[in-house]
């Protein structure tokens, strides 16, 4: 028997892609692929193939009982990986898209408000989420000197933010 799964990144808070009869998935950057074959005594090879003429190469097995075996690998861009075992083959396509960068914009610069706390506005957008945030600041006399703060969040994860309002007491 053949199986295969996808484990993607801890950070994407994605759980494991199960190819459920499909043969192609669309994976995150970073996920790793686990592919097992049960029920022969020999290793077999595992080939991932990543495009071009020397993208191919063979997988280490590692030996999970007296007739299983197991590869895994982490995927940074698309390819296919293929189990044969005499006439059988099992062949999985990995699409592998890129993780984009957090973005966050000023929707209002900081400045004092009346109690002297630094009040802003932000907007953010994360296609997986941010988990943290924070300002670094620097002294215009001593630009060697910087501090950072750590700006709360509405949420352990937040995908996306419009104009956000924040004050923050630096005293």
């Amino acid at each position: 028997t053949f199986d295969a799964w996808v484990d993607p990144p801890d950070y994407t808070g994605r759980p494991p892609v199960y190819f459920k009869g499909q043969q192609t998935v669309d994976i995150p950057a970073g996920s790793e692929l686990v592919a097992r074959i049960q029920g022969i005594k020999d290793a077999p090879r595992l080939k991932l193939k990543r495009g071009g003429i020397f993208g191919t190469k063979y997988l280490p097995l590692k030996r999970l009982g007296p007739d299983s075996f197991e590869a895994r690998t982490i995927l940074e861009k698309s390819a296919s990986a293929e189990w044969r075992v005499g006439t059988k083959r099992r062949i999985w396509n990995l699409v592998v898209f890129p993780d984009t960068a957090p973005q966050i914009d000023w929707v209002i610069e900081p400045k004092a408000d009346k109690r002297d706390r630094l009040s802003f506005q932000y907007s953010l957008k994360d296609d997986y989420g941010v988990v943290g945030l924070s300002l670094e600041m620097t002294l215009l006399e001593d630009g060697d000197a910087k501090d950072r703060v750590v700006v709360p969040l509405t949420g352990k994860s937040v995908r996306e933010s419009k104009g956000t309002d924040t004050v923050l007491d630096l005293t």
